[in-house]
């Protein structure tokens, strides 16, 4: 009986622990439940109260705005006029500044103004110095922004003034080698001129030849012909009577011997005149001919080697002189002087500064007109 009644108990154990864990896993849940619930409820009522608002109150006033920057490096205009060095120095080292504008000057560039009729390139130049001595005109100036300056004067048009000038730079070596280059263009200048006597001196020979010289010769030739058959003439009818009084005996076989040989004689010197005008007419005159041509051709030739010489140095004078123009920067439009100072990126050493003694390389800049 023990053992039926511990037999039938045990189911009723199993059921009762399931139903006890079933309910305590729904209780929890509705607890988790609850505290969603009560969360979502705190946010949402959150949410809907108004946030208080709080004005800062600050009174206007105009002054200069400060902006810190603590990044490294430069603050520069993004529209800016870079004004370079244009100058191709004879020297490696760049051409040296002599004078340079205050940094933080404002500057005009050129500009039209009209002209009275009545003006010189110097009074021109002084009125406008006096009116802004930035301009720090010369007549050359002028003269090199208007190539018609005299005319255009005269005929009262407008001009052009250059702008403010902004550097001066060394042309004492760019002078040098102008005055080094003078030479060599007078000496090509030389050697051209040589070249054309010699061309005009052929080509004169020639004409001398042909109108003097070959006519000179023709005429002599032909007076040795007309002489000639004179003598041949006369020659012939020498022997024809001698052959009549010798046939008479009144001469002796001797004497017409002789005066055959006259007439055989004659005939040899005319043939000799007549081949002497065939050889100056058909032979001499056309190698004499051929010779002065190829005089004049050389000669030509010779001009125009040497005129090829001329320009290139010509040109070279001309380089030196664009060059020496350059020497003076002006502006090419209004703006404010900013030096071009240029420090290494590395050490932040100093590489190029904007000052009187500085040497600025072809291409480089110099001063930004922001």
């Amino acid at each position: 009986m023990t053992h039926g009644s511990l037999t039938s108990a045990r189911p009723s154990t199993v059921l009762y622990r399931r139903t006890g864990g079933a309910l305590v896993f729904l209780l929890l849940a509705l607890v988790v439940i609850g505290l969603l619930a009560a969360g979502v409820w705190y946010m949402v009522a959150q949410a809907s109260v108004p946030e208080e608002i709080q004005i800062i109150r600050f009174k206007l006033v105009k002054a200069d705005f400060e902006h810190v920057v603590t990044e490294q490096g430069e603050v520069e205009s993004s529209a800016k006029i870079e004004i370079r060095c244009e100058v191709d120095s004879p020297n490696q080292g760049g051409t040296e500044i002599i004078w340079v504008i205050e940094e933080g000057q404002y500057v005009k560039g050129p500009h039209q103004v009209a002209t009275l009729g009545n003006e010189t390139a110097a009074s021109l130049a002084n009125k406008y110095n006096l009116i802004d001595n930035k301009y720090n005109l010369s007549e050359e100036d002028l003269r090199i922004a208007n190539p018609a300056l005299e005319e255009n004067i005269k005929q009262g048009k407008e001009i052009t003034i250059p702008g403010h000038l902004l550097v001066t730079l060394n042309k004492k070596a760019l002078q040098d080698a102008r005055d080094n280059q003078n030479k060599a263009v007078v000496s090509a200048q030389s050697s051209v001129t040589a070249s054309e006597n010699k061309w005009t001196q052929a080509t004169i020979s020639l004409e001398e030849y042909l109108k003097g010289t070959f006519l000179q010769e023709q005429q002599l030739v032909e007076s040795e012909i007309l002489v000639a058959r004179e003598q041949n003439g006369r020659a012939k009818d020498t022997a024809k009577f001698s052959s009549r009084l010798a046939a008479l005996g009144f001469l002796t076989a001797e004497q017409l011997k002789a005066d055959l040989f006259a007439v055989k004689q004659a005939e040899v010197d005319l043939a000799l005149a007549l081949s002497r005008m065939d050889t100056l007419e058909n032979i001499s005159k056309k190698k004499m001919e051929v010779g002065f041509q190829s005089d004049i051709k050389a000669a030509q030739a010779d001009v125009v080697a040497k005129t090829a010489i001329l320009e290139q140095e010509q040109s070279k004078m001309d380089e030196i002189d664009l060059n020496l123009t350059k020497c003076d920067i002006r502006a090419p439009s209004e703006g404010q002087v900013i030096y071009h100072n240029v420090y290494s990126s590395r050490s932040g050493r100093v590489e190029f500064v904007v000052e009187a003694g500085s040497r600025a390389r072809e291409r480089q800049t110099i001063i930004d007109l922001p």
